[in-house]
């Protein structure tokens, strides 16, 4: 049954939707790549050119080259090759391990799992078994016997189905090679290898069939290796609607599982590789760029306030607005991505702009004598306006990008509806939630000052007089046995200034 989309898709494609269209061989014989390049969205008079987005044209094409007996199309979105330099699909991963065999079995058994999983789409694998080749293995003992060298044997077959040079000719300026080989007719079998002979030690004639077996195996026509080791690489795009580190997810997920239904041990690894690799490395460079902007900020922040307590203060905006980011990022349906995740870098010096308005007037306040709560107080209604302004005029130049005009806006867009949503909470958070937390954590600053801050004290020395010594009589002291008697070379003399 027709469909207005098939008819639309029909006529986008008979209208000239592909501007270009380019067909090129693939690795194997039996592969082909098809390039498609797309008309604009609009023409520069706005003339809407094409309704369809590059999304459903691909799972449109993708349906009906599915539908092909004997075909499997895969399709990859060129637009996602930016971060590496192979095809770029959004899952891609290799199995390697120490047998060969187990591996193909694992790398088979996970294509499998893959093809069923709703999270992926166009699930393909480097591994091609089934390609015929004959093998001709010499019977070093009856070789030995009838004194046909093994050599010999192999310069037979290489001259037959390969060719040997016989000599040259010249033909005016050029110099050409003169190659002597069987008639195709005579090398179009494998059975043809029967019809040879090759000559013994003694000069006479001996039938290869006599001196060699053969057999037919099915080999791969291409070994891929991966730090030198063979591996099978699994490649997959995300299905409709599903963000690329969910699918990367369920198919690890989808990995576990079957290693542990075949019982394998971990030298059977997984090595991410592609555009995952190159996502997962560029999203934890991002998260340790981020780290060390707070580091730094909490630095220079210490240096300018002379504190080590009002740059936390200052950086407490920054997880209100990344909470904003992502919910603006959720309400508009964007995914966390490597745009938005530069808008968050971003968002993490724009937010403290804010706080540190606020503060510095604070600290200028007090130290023209106001109060810790007076100096809030004041600075917070005087310091509204340019908050106010700094933020609607960043929020207002982020509008036209997060709107999502022109080619590529759907790109651009999460950078800047991440900033707008940032910037809104945090504001809101720099107005209420910062002047709280200034004059607690002042407080809680002066309390610990407090605690470790010691208090110098004058020690008392008390001194006991001697005892007065009356007659040559002591008034019986605890100590009156040490004392001598009063004679006439001492005396006492009692004075203001104390006894002598």
């Amino acid at each position: 049954e027709a469909q207005p989309m098939d008819e639309d898709f029909l006529l986008a494609i008979d209208s000239g939707m592909p501007t270009a269209v380019s067909i090129s061989p693939g690795s194997l014989v039996s592969e082909g790549i098809i390039f498609v390049r797309l008309v604009p969205p609009e023409d520069n008079a706005g003339t809407r050119l094409r309704t369809w987005t590059q999304s459903d044209i691909i799972a449109e094409i993708r349906k009906r080259y599915n539908e092909i007996p004997g075909m499997r199309a895969v399709i990859s979105d060129l637009s996602t090759q930016g971060f590496t330099a192979t095809r770029g699909y959004p899952v891609d991963f290799a199995v390697q391990g120490p047998d060969w065999k187990r591996v193909t079995e694992f790398a088979e058994a996970i294509r499998h799992r893959m093809i069923d999983c709703d999270a992926l789409a166009d699930v393909n694998s480097d591994y091609r078994p089934g390609m015929p080749e004959v093998h001709v293995i010499p019977d070093a003992q009856k070789a030995g016997e009838l004194g046909v060298p093994i050599q010999r044997i192999a310069y037979a077959i290489n001259v037959a189905f390969g060719g040997g040079r016989n000599g040259r000719f010249t033909d005016i300026d050029k110099r050409y090679d003169v190659r002597v080989r069987l008639l195709e007719s005579q090398r179009s079998s494998p059975d043809q290898l029967d019809d040879l002979y090759v000559k013994n030690d003694k000069g006479k004639l001996v039938a290869l069939r006599d001196v060699v077996r053969r057999e037919m195996i099915s080999m791969l026509p291409v070994i891929n290796r991966y730090n030198h080791m063979r591996k099978v690489q699994l490649t997959a795009n995300t299905a409709p609607g599903v963000p690329q580190g969910e699918s990367l997810s369920r198919a690890l997920e989808i990995v576990d599982q079957v290693r542990e239904e075949l019982d394998l041990p971990p030298s059977y690894r997984i090595v991410i590789l592609g555009n995952a690799q190159a996502m997962q490395e560029t999203l934890d460079s991002l998260w340790w760029a981020l780290a060390l902007g707070f580091i730094v900020a909490s630095m220079i922040l210490g240096v300018q306030f002379n504190s080590f307590i009002h740059p936390f203060t200052v950086l407490l905006a920054v997880p209100f607005g990344v909470t904003g980011a992502l919910a603006t990022l959720w309400l508009f349906g964007d995914r966390l991505n490597f745009m938005s995740m530069i808008g968050m870098v971003l968002l993490a010096g724009l937010v403290k702009k804010n706080s540190i308005i606020l503060i510095d007037y604070t600290n200028q306040l007090r130290a023209e004598g106001k109060d810790l709560v007076d100096a809030v107080l004041t600075a917070c209604p005087i310091r509204l306006r340019p908050i106010l302004m700094t933020s609607f005029a960043t929020v207002a130049a982020a509008i036209p990008l997060a709107m999502g005009f022109g080619p590529g806006a759907e790109t651009r867009a999460p950078l800047a509806r991440s900033i707008i949503g940032g910037i809104l909470l945090s504001t809101l958070v720099t107005l209420i939630v910062v002047p709280i937390f200034y004059v607690l954590f002042d407080r809680f600053g002066a309390w610990f000052m407090g605690l470790t801050q010691r208090q110098e004290e004058t020690p008392i020395i008390q001194v006991e007089p001697p005892p007065l010594v009356l007659n040559g009589k002591y008034p019986a002291p605890a100590h009156a046995e040490s004392l001598e008697p009063l004679t006439a070379a001492s005396s006492i003399r009692v004075d203001d200034g104390g006894i002598d």
